[in-house]
């Protein structure tokens, strides 16, 4: 082997690792916006190196199918990418209209036009960067319709809640639906224990605190030390408690309090 065949080949080793660190790390992590793009360009410098040495090949008279070969591969990593990236992001928006389809159903308006803006968000983040393949269409346009609904609850302070409710919980099923036949796995996890949290945060906020720390007491495991410690010191301050409570269904510590008397009743609202 010529030292410039043999140059060409040791070069083509090194671009080979990274290919192949490029589908391991696809198959192995989310693809967000900012991944996409980061992989992007590491395709794009790949590619410039294949076709330099493509070109220098040809002019030492050396055979190199295996540019050829490799250039298909990253081709392929491309679609690969963009399809791993359209799952992340129809994953997100599946979990955020499911979580506004709760704050809906149990009444929980203080929630729902922040959710409503994130949901739209990501829709539009969605479109400007990929056109939707036909199996996650219905996932979207499910998604729109709950943000329509839920905007026409916020537009009339929830006096229409009870006349909307009823197609809310329709277009959940059918949310439901879409995702299954769309072989869609999606962690509801996270956002159920958020709602149990918010519910509990309720009990206190009614007096209600021995069944409230019976329910506490339940998810205690699936709550980070640290956010155990929080609970426990503020154990018998139950204004303490729930804003505690709902920081961390928030997952937001820089939540803002605010309490407000209105005749004998407190209300309690949150400020991003």
């Amino acid at each position: 082997m010529s030292q410039i065949q043999e140059n060409h080949f040791q070069t083509f080793c090194k671009l080979s690792q990274k290919v192949q660190k490029i589908q391991n790390q696809l198959q192995t992590k989310e693809v967000n916006g900012e991944t996409r793009i980061t992989l992007h360009h590491e395709l794009e410098a790949i590619q410039d190196q294949i076709e330099t040495l493509t070109n220098s090949a040809a002019q030492a008279s050396a055979s190199f199918r295996q540019f050829e070969e490799m250039n298909r591969q990253v081709i392929s990593l491309y679609r690969v990418i963009e399809e791993r990236f359209e799952e992340y992001e129809i994953s997100l928006i599946s979990k955020e209209a499911f979580a506004l389809t709760k704050s809906l159903e149990n009444g929980r308006l203080y929630k729902v036009a922040k959710q409503v803006e994130e949901l739209k968000h990501n829709i539009h983040f969605l479109f400007q960067h990929r056109r939707p393949s036909m199996r996650h269409r219905k996932i979207v346009n499910l998604a729109m319709k709950l943000s329509y609904e839920a905007d026409d609850v916020v537009a009339t302070m929830g006096k229409s809640l009870a006349d909307h409710l009823k197609f809310i919980i329709k277009l959940r099923t059918l949310l439901n639906e879409a995702i299954r036949n769309a072989n869609l796995t999606i962690d509801f996890e996270d956002g159920e224990l958020a709602v149990e949290l918010y519910e509990i945060a309720d009990l206190f906020k009614d007096r209600r605190m021995g069944e409230g720390r019976v329910r506490l007491e339940l998810i205690r495991n699936r709550l980070t030390r640290a956010q155990r410690r929080r609970l426990d010191a503020a154990s018998d301050i139950p204004r303490e408690m729930i804003q505690i409570l709902l920081e961390i269904a928030a997952g937001d510590p820089c939540i803002e309090w605010e309490e407000r008397s209105e005749g004998e009743s407190v209300i309690y609202s949150l400020h991003a």
